[in-house]
């Protein structure tokens, strides 16, 4: 088979090149080791910020003026971006535009969020701090004392939302395939062969935009990068003696050592995650830990159980900052949005889109950067495991909690 772009990976980035290259005109396929969100683009909690982790200071700071200025000010756009592309192909995600609360549970909290704030509002950023009783009455829960309410944040299901981008880029004449990993991917003349189980592809370019999941296709590595596990836990729909928890269902987290996230979805679940992974034999530490963070921040939540599980990983870098690599003659890696997927992923597919459709690369977000190994990614990866799993089972054992 023959085409314009072959996308590898079937998370935010991928299925947003293949949507915008698709109504550029370029024929586009993609290719998906498994199925569309298996990854983290479907398994997070769906909490869509402008921005990165990093403050527009920090973003500067490390690309320097001008490629900082020019990250910032894109990624600042990206709640409303999703938004449009979400109105504009129809796409059914519980889009909820009612923000974003970053909570506090103590002064060493509330200064980091004050910083941020303060930061968001020079990007012109719709943003206030609450008080204890603001948050209270906003939150439903009187264990934090403070909050930013970002505005102009939002949240979807994160799940609903790619499958969204996926079937509008088919609608525009992109080839998905699930179940067709790429096994092995090189360079033969002026085109590039996937090959896959099922048959090979060629393409005049390349995408890989396979982030934490990427596997080894022997023409080079996309790192430095590793991977950082974060787990959920959702309750069956509750009954309206829960509708002061989070009764406009935002998006919550925290400022601990190791985060907590929580939400409500339209069916009225309470869905709550932290870091760490469910897949081995010691996943009963984080859920058990996750139970009793559920009953710490509403205790009267203690006789509901949680019912349902799932987790996913994270592409991060060691400066939280994500990365567009050169990875040869019209071929482009994507990664390392280190938590911040959603927005920023769906617009560097379209930056990337863009740029093949013109070969302009000021249509990116960032400088193409060289392909590089980091040693360190193979040890970073079971540390925070390891201390996800010690701040887990210390707090599971302080009470007791059971499932």
């Amino acid at each position: 088979m023959d085409c314009d772009v072959a996308v590898i990976g079937g998370g935010y980035t991928g299925c947003s090149t293949a949507l915008h290259g698709a109504e550029l005109g370029l024929d586009v396929t993609l290719l998906e080791a498994s199925t569309l969100g298996a990854g983290c683009s479907g398994r997070n909690s769906g909490n869509l910020n402008p921005g990165l982790w990093l403050t527009k200071e920090e973003i500067c700071a490390r690309l320097g003026e001008n490629s900082g200025n020019k990250l910032n000010s894109l990624l600042s756009n990206g709640p409303t971006e999703v938004r449009k592309l979400v109105e504009k192909h129809n796409i059914d995600c519980e889009f909820n535009a009612s923000g974003t609360f970053h909570c506090a549970r103590d002064g060493r909290g509330l200064s980091e969020l004050q910083a941020r704030a303060e930061s968001q509002r020079l990007q012109g950023m719709d943003v206030q701090v609450l008080g204890a009783d603001e948050t209270k009455r906003h939150l439903g829960t009187e264990y934090f004392q403070s909050c930013l309410w970002n505005r102009d944040a939002a949240s979807i299901q994160p799940l609903a939302y790619l499958r969204g981008l996926a079937q509008a880029a088919t609608r525009h004449g992109a080839r998905i395939f699930e179940n067709s990993p790429a096994t092995k991917i090189e360079r033969s003349g002026t085109q590039w062969l996937v090959h896959t189980p099922r048959g090979t592809l060629t393409a005049q370019a390349l995408v890989v935009a396979t982030d934490a999941y990427h596997r080894d296709t022997r023409f080079g590595s996309i790192n430095p990068m590793w991977r950082l596990w974060y787990f959920n836990c959702a309750t069956d729909p509750l009954s309206k003696d829960y509708d002061h928890i989070l009764p406009s269902r935002q998006g919550c987290w925290d400022t601990g050592r190791v985060m907590t996230s929580f939400t409500r979805d339209v069916d009225g679940r309470f869905i709550i995650g932290s870091v760490g992974k469910l897949d081995s034999i010691l996943s009963g530490i984080h859920l058990r830990w996750l139970k009793r963070r559920s009953i710490e921040l509403f205790p009267e939540l203690g006789p509901v159980p949680l019912e349902f599980s799932w987790h996913g990983s994270m592409g991060m870098t060691p400066d939280q900052l994500p990365r567009l690599v050169d990875l040869g003659p019209r071929a482009i890696g994507s990664y390392g949005y280190s938590g911040r997927g959603i927005a920023p992923g769906t617009m560097f597919g379209q930056a990337i889109a863009n740029y093949l459709h013109t070969d302009d690369p000021d249509m990116l977000p960032l400088k193409l950067s060289q392909t590089r190994y980091s040693v360190l990614k193979k040890f970073r990866e079971p540390f925070y495991e390891m201390g996800a799993l010690a701040w887990h089972l210390i707090g599971a054992r302080s009470t007791g909690a059971a499932l």
